[in-house]
């Protein structure tokens, strides 16, 4: 490990472990043998030089099989997971160097120690660098802070050994946590104190990582200078195959003297493949997963964007255009980023599109590939081409359905013949995903103006049924209204015809004629009283007159309150009603057989018209919190529905029970009050539907009175439920509420 770290060049170093093998080899040390071949396959890799398949698991499958007995060695895993940090591999070096690190028990003293904690540090740092938000992000920090933690002690003691590698790790650390000004001192530090040391390899990739730094925040020209040294570096060393990955996957290093912009970097790196290729040879890798990054587009603006980027970083091409036909004609797609598409014509006119060019590809169908269009007679007079030195172009129709759907051009504007067969292969691949990408966004596309259209439709009929349901409702809270209040106006109206037929058979007008008479003999008033027989019988009519004008008036203060009542419960029907808010209730102490008794007088004039006969059977019920109009307006209805309902009844049957009473049930006593009738009952398929809104079975019934009853029950926490053996068979009513004390008043 040590000859790895120091050696100027890697060829000293597998010279050495050569020499070591062979030496272990002499002498049987199986695990040494082991060790060293680890580190020569590692060699191999960076240098370049092909290893057969399999053959490292034939060098090392003898001294494996006695390893075995012996135990896990963390050897080869920090070794892989050291290769894996120098290549660039996330992946494996996470799974290589955690496993590792947790194998070193066995050896806690061994200089490779050191990198158990410094590959796992990386690589926990890479692991959050790539996933901010991953799951088990604090467990992960933890681990990157003690290997840290570990490694900071190492250099306290041998700073020169271990200084730059804790700073590496710091730099790391804080690009995971987003500590960019941290991050830039770090690295600034780290390659510092790399650069007074003899360790290849070690300033290599801290260049390699401060580079990568730099681009991924946008500082490009620091980033390529910084990248161009750490390839140096890494040439310098002998880490061959790591040069040609970092020229694969960073264009400009294969580009002396010319530099490619950073975006043109990341569109490089998104479809370059893993293979080495030169400049003029197809990616294949890089084509499939362009064509998988153009499926996964469902807006034309994005796919013409990922068009866009993914043929300049295949092809070299300038400038992307990307035409589709739809609805009937041409149109060019995303002249610039955010704008709209405009047809052929307007782009042609705007200076946008080889007008040219395209027309001859339409006309023809095949591909046309043009070295230099401003210097070619067809193509050389169209305007788009004025004043430009060079071009060349390539336009390839793209078919579908048995005709042209798609169409793009693609323009180099740095040199001619731009387009060689190679790249042109790589368009006719990516054009065959792009086909169908079109057709799917376009499809997306019309799905999403239909849903939109649709969409609009349904919140205009949604407003629509909202004003209607509020006017159904406004229209249910009146005829509610109107039925509760129509029964207590008969009431009412009984109470006010016994007021006013008192008032005009009242015995006041005795009195009347009794102080005429008195008047008549005021002059001889006593005489006329010792004397006359109308006079000695006066005093005694106008005592006995004195005592029915009190009677009269009794009677009528009894009308009156009766009247008065009826009055404040209509008040209360309408005031529970005047707003959408929900519904008031106020609760007061009552007894429930007084309730029952008022209902059945505001229902006098039903029962009496149809010669009702009452019966009361009530239990002995404390006074309780009851909300008092509420249960007069169900009793109202429930009564008034009773008599009708026995109307066919012979009179003289027609009776009417009423109860009341305690259950235990739901944890709680409760309070049942029952109106029973023997009218003409209830079918078995009505019972369900009895209480709905608008349901009746009379001819002139309007099915709001027991809805509103249901639903003044529920509002009270209890419930109104009906109960009958079938037609003929009367019903009984049954209200259920919940029993509160006089102390639970609210």
């Amino acid at each position: 490990t040590l000859s790895l770290d120091i050696a100027p060049i890697l060829d000293v170093c597998a010279a050495e472990i050569d020499v070591g093998i062979a030496l272990s080899q002499g002498t049987g040390n199986v695990h040494t043998v082991v060790l060293h071949t680890c580190f020569r396959q590692l060699i191999r890799a960076l240098r370049g030089h092909a290893v057969e398949t399999g053959r490292h698991d034939e060098e090392l499958s003898n001294e494996m099989t006695v390893l075995d007995r012996v135990g896990p060695l963390p050897y080869l895993e920090l070794t892989r997971a050291l290769g894996a940090l120098l290549l660039g591999n996330r992946n494996a070096l996470i799974e290589h160097a955690v496993l590792g690190r947790s194998l070193q028990t066995n050896i806690p003293a061994y200089y490779i120690t050191v990198y158990g904690h410094f590959l796992t540090a990386m690589a926990r740092a890479w692991q959050i660098q790539a996933d901010p938000h991953i799951v088990d992000r604090a467990a992960v920090l933890a681990e990157l802070s003690e290997c840290h933690h570990w490694l900071a002690a190492r250099a306290a003691d041998q700073p020169y050994n271990f200084l730059h590698l804790v700073l590496l790790v710091e730099a790391e650390q804080a690009w995971a946590l987003g500590d960019l000004w941290k991050v830039g001192a770090a690295f600034d530090a780290a390659q510092v104190q790399a650069e007074s040391r003899q360790r290849p390899w070690h300033l290599a990739l801290i260049t390699e990582r401060a580079a990568l730094f730099h681009l991924a925040h946008g500082f490009e020209h620091a980033g390529h200078k910084l990248l161009v040294a750490a390839r140096d570096h890494y040439q310098a060393w002998g880490a061959l195959a790591k040069v040609d990955q970092m020229q694969r996957e960073h264009a400009f290093l294969r580009m002396p003297g010319k530099e490619m912009h950073h975006s043109d970097i990341a569109i490089a790196d998104e479809v370059k493949g893993s293979n080495p290729i030169s400049p003029d040879a197809l990616d294949l890798v890089g084509v499939l997963r362009a064509s998988q990054a153009l499926s996964s587009e469902t807006s034309l603006e994005q796919l013409t964007a990922r068009v866009t980027e993914v043929l300049a970083a295949l092809t070299g091409a300038t400038k992307v255009m990307v035409l589709s036909w739809n609805e009937g004609q041409w149109r060019l797609q995303a002249p610039a980023p955010g704008e709209p598409s405009m047809s052929v014509a307007q782009a042609g006119e705007h200076g946008l599109l080889p007008l040219s060019a395209f027309s001859y590809a339409e006309r023809t169908g095949e591909t046309l590939v043009v070295d230099d269009a401003p210097h070619d007679d067809r193509f050389s007079r169209d305007p788009y081409f004025a004043g430009v030195p060079l071009c060349s172009l390539l336009v390839v129709p793209i078919a579908g359905q048995g005709a042209a759907r798609a169409m793009l051009v693609l323009e180099n504007r740095l040199g001619r013949a731009a387009f060689n067969a190679q790249r042109l292969d790589a368009v006719m691949l990516i054009a065959g995903q792009l086909a169908v990408s079109l057709a799917n966004a376009q499809l997306y596309e019309s799905l999403e103006h239909r849903v939109a259209a649709r969409t609009r439709e349904l919140q205009e009929t949604q407003a629509r049924l909202v004003a209607t349901a509020r006017r159904a409702g406004k229209a249910e809270i009146a005829n509610n209204v109107l039925h509760n209040v129509g029964n207590v106006l008969n009431s009412v109206n009984v109470s006010a015809n016994v007021v006013r037929r008192t008032i005009s058979q009242s015995r006041a007008q005795g009195l009347a004629r009794a102080v005429a008479l008195m008047n008549e003999h005021a002059h001889e008033l006593g005489q006329f009283i010792d004397s006359d027989p109308r006079g000695k019988v006066l005093l005694t009519y106008l005592n006995e007159l004195v005592g029915a004008i009190q009677a009269e008036r009794d009677h009528a203060l009894g009308d009156l309150d009766r009247l008065t009542r009826s009055v404040e419960h209509i008040s209360h029907v309408v005031a529970t009603q005047q707003t959408h808010t929900g519904p008031s209730s106020l609760l007061e102490i009552a007894r429930p057989q007084e309730l029952v008794e008022e209902a059945l007088r505001l229902s006098a004039e039903a029962t009496s018209r149809l010669g009702v006969s009452v019966v009361r059977r009530y239990e002995e019920v404390p006074a309780t919190a009851l909300d008092g109009p509420r249960v007069l307006q169900i009793l109202v209805n429930v009564i008034s529905n009773a008599a009708q309902a026995m109307q066919g009844l012979p009179e003289g049957s027609r009776q009417l029970t009423l109860g009341t009473g305690l259950v235990s049930g739901e944890g709680a006593r409760r309070l049942h009050i029952t109106v029973r009738d023997q009218g003409e009952g209830i079918a078995p398929e009505n019972l369900t539907r009895i209480f709905a809104h608008g349901f009746t079975t009379r001819k002139n019934g309007h099915g709001f009175g027991l809805h509103a009853s249901a639903l003044a029950a529920v509002e009270m926490r209890g419930r109104l439920t009906v109960h009958s053996d079938g037609p003929g068979k009367g019903a009984v009513f049954t209200l259920e509420l919940p029993l509160e004390p006089a102390g639970g008043m609210r």
